[in-house]
């Protein structure tokens, strides 16, 4: 295929072989051929795997490394963060080491007793009544409902982070995109650590033995520790030990209450989808 003379794309009269205007690349004749698409096909699979294993690593061994680059513009070293965000969303669900971010209906209504727990069993005792159903129906409907709405929403636990991270570090003052992204690699790591702590107990341990139950919490909560301290430290910059421990214990909180947040938004969701 000869040079067109001008873009395909937007009609832009042609410099060279890419346009100066959108960055579309004159087609050759031998892009057209089947060898040149497998080619391109394994290449981007190579390359996408070798670039996602690369960040899972700097995201575990480096806290808050990639978030500092993105927020400073060097960002053509790593993925972009929502990109890893949803990798990682996707392969929490395939593993789905924890119930926490789709809680199946048992646990709003008795696990959580002191919140919402009340107002959610008088809501469904009201429409088990109402459409003269069995409870175990319900929660049946509720609980396969619920999984699938998990997978497209756990992304609302991200901006209510940000806000959290927006008054922790109210003296730092960044725009909220910089706290919006760094709680993208903050759940990223717990989504991943989850998937990977988990998986090595059920490997070595029985689930039902005592220590599981010991181990499962202090090791999510050590590795969480472990990520929040380097990562504010290298993020925000804080450099005192005193301080770094303080707004890690801030930051711990508010992940606990933007877990909460988003599953009663997941029981109104589930509720009212069902």
């Amino acid at each position: 295929m000869e040079n067109p003379g001008r873009c395909l794309n937007c009609n832009t009269l042609l410099q060279g072989n890419f346009c100066h205007i959108c960055g579309q690349k004159v087609i050759e004749q031998k892009e057209r051929t089947l060898k040149y698409f497998i080619i391109q096909f394994f290449g981007a699979a190579f390359f996408l795997e070798s670039s996602f294993i690369k960040n899972l690593w700097r995201l575990v061994s480096a806290p808050g490394l990639m978030a500092q680059d993105f927020a400073e513009g060097r960002r053509k070293r790593w993925m972009a963060p929502f990109s890893l965000f949803l990798l990682i969303n996707l392969i929490y669900f395939i593993v789905n080491p924890l119930t926490d971010f789709n809680l199946p209906l048992h646990d709003h209504l008795y696990w959580h007793d002191i919140t919402y727990g009340p107002m959610a069993a008088r809501m469904v005792e009201n429409r088990i009544q109402k459409r003269e159903i069995t409870a175990e129906a319900y929660e049946q409907m509720f609980n396969a409902k619920t999984i699938n709405l998990s997978k497209s929403m756990m992304v609302l636990n991200v901006p209510v982070m940000a806000l959290f991270l927006s008054l922790v570090f109210f003296r730092d003052k960044r725009f909220f995109a910089d706290h919006f992204i760094y709680a993208l690699y903050l759940f990223s790591f717990f989504l991943l650590v989850s998937c990977l702590w988990i998986g090595l107990l059920n490997a070595y341990l029985w689930t039902g033995l005592p220590a599981y139950q010991f181990l499962l919490p202090i090791g999510l909560l050590l590795l969480t520790l472990y990520y929040l301290v380097f990562s504010i430290r290298r993020f925000y910059y804080v450099k005192s030990f005193f301080l770094n421990l303080l707004s890690a214990i801030g930051v711990f909180v508010a992940i606990v209450l933007t877990v909460y947040f988003y599953r009663f938004i997941m029981f109104m969701v589930t509720f009212a989808a069902t």
